[in-house]
């Protein structure tokens, strides 16, 4: 059997049942409602996140990539990098409440080999230049940016390429041989 409550609040708080045959007087504090918040430390395409939330003993969490999870303290992993939005909806027996963060996930794999060669760019993330291991004198690199137009071939000395002149920002390398084919392609990101 299900019963509703008809309940007016008063100004100190206080809640007033005026329901039919239930009678009383309730006390909400605000140290009972539930307070979302949460941290997340970024490794890759995973995410850790560390739920911070006060008075919650339940969670709901919507990643911003389609998955979700029920967990306390839940972890995702996402499948390209980009900037997702993450909301978490915390509650309790008084209500629910909700906060979203925006989180930018880096890729920062080596890229995909496509030759027989390893070639890898180091470091990445990049400040103001890049090593191309792997490279040979008779390969070209280009930069690429995200809307897949070339910005430049880049000159490359003893394997390093200067890159300062760019802004910070997520960029693309790619490696071709001697005869133009494809042999290395993969992203940089270049941080201030």
């Amino acid at each position: 059997m299900f019963r509703s409550s008809q309940l007016t609040t008063t100004a100190s708080g206080s809640f007033y049942n005026w329901s039919p045959g239930l009678r009383g007087q309730w006390t909400v504090t605000e140290d009972h409602f539930s307070e979302a918040a949460f941290s997340f430390l970024t490794n890759g395409e995973r995410v850790d996140f560390t739920n911070e939330s006060v008075n919650a003993e339940t969670y709901a969490w919507d990643f911003g990539n389609g998955n979700t999870s029920m967990e306390e303290n839940p972890s995702n992993q996402y499948g390209s990098g980009g900037i997702y939005p993450v909301q978490l909806v915390a509650g309790n027996q008084c209500g629910t409440d909700s906060t979203e963060q925006l989180v930018e996930v880096f890729v920062t794999s080596t890229g995909e080999v496509i030759g027989e060669r390893n070639i890898r760019l180091v470091p990445n993330p990049a400040p103001d230049y890049f090593s191309v291991e792997g490279w040979t004198a008779a390969d070209r690199v280009q930069l690429w940016d995200g809307q897949g137009r070339q910005l430049r071939e880049l000159q490359v000395a003893n394997g390093v390429s200067s890159v300062a002149d760019y802004p910070a920002g997520m960029y693309w390398v790619r490696v071709l041989d001697a005869r133009d084919q494809i042999i290395f392609q993969g992203p940089l990101l270049l941080q201030p």
